[in-house]
């Protein structure tokens, strides 16, 4: 069972605060709804009073004491008297009404130690609660009367009405306030368990620390929410933002990090889902390392359903399957507000095309050359559990970025690529995270170990990495962590370098 998570963004203390309050809506609305389908109950009381004699023939020696002794312990009697049925047909017949509406609706009550009875009587109007309840009271001094309990040689019992029964002027049933308090309490009580059921059912993960729990890999950078009114705007406009420049300056410093420029000229950018941000990411990425001086082109690979030529409208012309048609080496278009950023967009293509233009010897010698002109190619590439198309591409890249979303990739989802990257043995250079809010980007779990320098001897980057190795130290890594003179040395060196050239 997946822990209660208290999160304090707006989104999910909303749902939490919402639907309790909307069920105690609920709750209060039906009890009143209740309450008023329900017909009043009126409730009446006569009291009579119960006393004994002693009788002709009883003992000269029998005192007030005694009398009242016997009286008393005769008082579960006369109760059991004004609760049998022959009393309850008589008060019946003495107030003029049907015998079932009287029946079920009288009863008696006695005090120890007090010859008082109280008689009750429930009925559907003040006056015929306030009528049973008299007839009640006099029928009963007519059975004493009529039925000696102890002999007629003892004791004597005589009953007298003490209390007359006057109509009441509020029914006892239903009690609004009472409903009202009971149902709020039982919609509460619905409210946080709906509450508690969708978060011990959602999988979902929500932070940056759940993600790499999941993925067993290390966190890039992590991208602010996006509002609906900037995504329409564009990437470079997004770029400008200052929380998004300073997440994507983050992700290409710790991909630095992680992995050397000759092992990482060729970068796959990819998602869980479709709807992850993964476009967004790479536009943002691309601009970022311009905006460094890198030489970077931004290459088109979700063919299925193209997305970059949405953020730079200006190269819809030249598009990968027009460069892979020509016979010479392509010719790079660089954006005009970027010199150092060429994009090169995609026409849609059906599924089965795509599939057969990407494993082409084509589009291998063309990312190839694409690669030895530029410091780095990124790769906008389709989801991993969207498009076969991945697997081709991922075999040509050298790295994997995983974009993945907060709040809406699932646990299962994240299992299923972790299985998905360990079987093409693709390695993944670390996690981007969006759609983050304010209070998840700080998470309280301690982060996950930077993955060790690779061998200077091999090729490729060591594959996808398993929950089971993240409890290396994070200390035996931070002499491969570049501090901040560091990385502003490297970003001077290398606007030296471009003035330069």
């Amino acid at each position: 069972m997946k822990p209660l998570s208290f999160s304090l963004s707006p989104r999910a203390t909303g749902f939490r605060v919402a639907v309790p309050l909307l069920m105690l809506g609920v709750g209060v609305g039906g009890a009143g709804l209740v309450t008023a389908l329900t017909p009043p109950t009126y409730q009446a009381q006569a009291s009579v009073l119960v006393t004994g004699t002693a009788t002709r023939t009883a003992p000269s020696r029998v005192d007030q004491a005694m009398l009242q002794s016997a009286t008393q312990s005769l008082m579960p009697t006369v109760v059991r008297l004004a609760k049998s049925n022959t009393v309850a047909l008589a008060t019946a017949a003495e107030a003029g009404l049907p015998a079932d509406l009287v029946t079920d609706s009288i009863d008696a009550d006695a005090q120890p130690n007090v010859q008082i009875i109280t008689l009750t009587a429930k009925a559907g109007t003040p006056k015929r609660a306030s009528a049973i309840a008299n007839a009640l009271a006099r029928t009963l001094e007519t059975q004493l009367t009529r039925r000696p309990l102890s002999g007629e040689t003892l004791l004597r019992v005589k009953g007298r009405q003490l209390d007359r029964a006057a109509p009441p002027r509020q029914p006892v049933q239903p009690q609004p306030l009472l409903n009202a308090a009971v149902g709020g309490l039982l919609g509460l009580i619905s409210g946080f368990g709906l509450v508690s059921f969708r978060e011990n059912r959602d999988d979902r993960l929500y932070s940056p620390g759940e993600m790499e729990s999941e993925l067993g890999t290390l966190t890039l950078a992590v991208v602010p929410r996006l509002s609906s009114r900037l995504k329409r705007r564009g990437a470079r406009m997004v770029y400008d933002h200052a929380d998004f420049r300073a997440a994507t300056r983050t992700a290409i410093g710790a991909l630095a990090a992680v992995s050397p420029p000759t092992r990482c000229k060729r970068v796959l950018i990819t998602s869980v889902r479709d709807d992850d941000g993964k476009t967004m990411v790479a536009t943002l990425l691309a601009l970022g390392l311009a905006e460094q001086h890198e030489q970077v082109t931004l290459v088109e690979g979700q063919l299925h359903s193209p997305t970059l030529a949405r953020h730079f409208p200006e190269v819809r012309e030249h598009t990968l399957q027009d460069m892979l048609g020509r016979d010479s080496a392509p010719v790079h278009h660089p954006l005009i507000t970027h010199p150092r950023l060429c994009v090169i967009p995609a026409q849609t293509t059906n599924p089965q095309n795509s599939a057969a233009l990407l494993r082409s010897q084509n589009f291998t010698r063309f990312l190839d050359d694409v690669a030895d002109r530029n410091d780095m190619v990124l790769v906008n590439a389709p989801p991993v559990l969207g498009s076969p198309d991945f697997a081709a591409l991922a075999r040509q890249c050298d790295v994997v970025i995983l974009v993945a979303r907060a709040g809406h990739t699932s646990g299962r989802d994240a299992g299923r690529v972790l299985q998905l990257l360990q079987r093409i043995d693709t390695p993944i250079a670390g996690l981007i995270v969006t759609d983050t809010p304010e209070d998840r980007r700080r998470d309280r779990r301690p982060p996950t170990p930077l993955p060790e320098p690779p061998d200077s001897s091999g090729d490729r980057l060591p594959p996808a990495r398993t929950p089971q190795n993240l409890g290396r130290a994070r200390a035996a890594h931070q002499a491969f962590t570049p501090t901040a003179a560091d990385h502003s040395r490297r970003m001077n060196t290398t606007a030296m370098k471009g003035k330069k050239s």
